[in-house]
């Protein structure tokens, strides 16, 4: 019965959000009788699974701030008082930067394998939302109780790894360039050989 009762529920949300996608998740959960949070997981739900915002429009073409919700916003905790989340999770606001920066590895390093180019990417992708989340905030990013944001160390941790792999990656490219002086010995002497005949 309370199986039905929750499905029932979930299916006026639906039908609210789509009779006025812009109608905020509040008015729905008053008339529904249910939590704002179960609006937003709702309209979420639909976006992910319709790849639009609920308006009709692309998701990753729209240039709405809140467009489907998508990882943008996050409760105020005890302390919070930035409700807006750095999005270093969300695959529509990475994906676009992975390309950037499977672009630039491939650049970088034609040779590279693909696994690696994905990795570099991601790492780029993270570190650069994260680092311009930071950038917006203008100030020290510390909660009320003087916590820092977990986004901090996180971008510290993949700053860290992206030098490090960028390192290696160059280091290992000094390597694949090196001349071999025998070899290059041995292909003179071919040449040689190749002319005297």
């Amino acid at each position: 019965m309370k199986r039905r009762n929750l499905e029932r529920q979930r299916e006026r949300i639906v039908e609210l959000i789509e009779a006025d996608p812009s109608r905020s998740a509040r008015s729905i959960a008053m008339e529904v009788g249910c939590s704002t949070h179960t609006v937003i997981r709702q309209r979420d739900l639909r976006v992910q699974s319709h790849g639009e915002n609920g308006t009709g429009e692309d998701v990753q073409s729209c240039s709405r701030p809140n467009a489907g919700r998508l990882n943008l916003v996050s409760p105020a905790g005890p302390g919070n008082d930035r409700a807006t989340k750095h999005g270093v999770d969300s695959e529509i606001r990475l994906a676009p930067l992975r390309v950037e920066g499977e672009r630039w590895a491939r650049g970088r390093w034609p040779w590279l394998d693909d696994a690696r180019v994905a990795l570099v990417a991601d790492l780029m992708a993270r570190t650069e939302l994260a680092r311009r989340w930071i950038e917006a905030q203008g100030t020290v990013v510390r909660n009320k109780a003087g916590e820092v944001y977990p986004v901090v160390d996180r971008l510290e941790r993949w700053s860290a790894r992206l030098d490090d792999l960028i390192g290696r990656l160059d280091r290992e490219t000094a390597e694949r360039d090196k001349v071999n002086p025998i070899a290059e010995l041995a292909a003179i002497a071919a040449e040689v050989e190749a002319e005297a005949s």
